[in-house]
């Protein structure tokens, strides 16, 4: 069911080279469990040249960005095109129901 989630166009976020998935009420039966209610969820990885290497893995759930909420896939793609190259980027994510940050710069 989780792979009919995954929306190549809707869900594709080019800087980091993933498909996420929007976590709402429609998505949360069918992903693993998060303590977050809101965010993105890494479903898969994309073939997006020139992509940032984040240190995402599959499976995490992106809850902020640079200190500021994520709710939607359209968010933290809209937030990430506003940045530049070489900008600090800090996400704060769930990973095997951890939370912690990854920092890296966008390529």
């Amino acid at each position: 069911r989780l792979a009919d989630l995954v929306d190549p166009e809707k869900g594709q976020i080019a800087t980091l080279g993933v498909l996420g998935i929007s976590i709402d009420q429609r998505t949360q039966p069918v992903l693993p469990k998060l303590r977050g209610a809101y965010g993105v969820f890494f479903a898969a990885r994309s073939e997006t040249p020139g992509a940032t290497q984040s240190g995402l893995q599959i499976g995490d759930g992106i809850h902020e960005i640079n200190g500021l909420m994520v709710d939607t896939v359209e968010t933290l793609r809209g937030k990430l095109e506003k940045m530049k190259r070489g900008d600090p980027v800090a996400l704060f994510i769930e990973r095997d129901n951890k939370l912690l940050y990854i920092s890296f710069e966008l390529e």
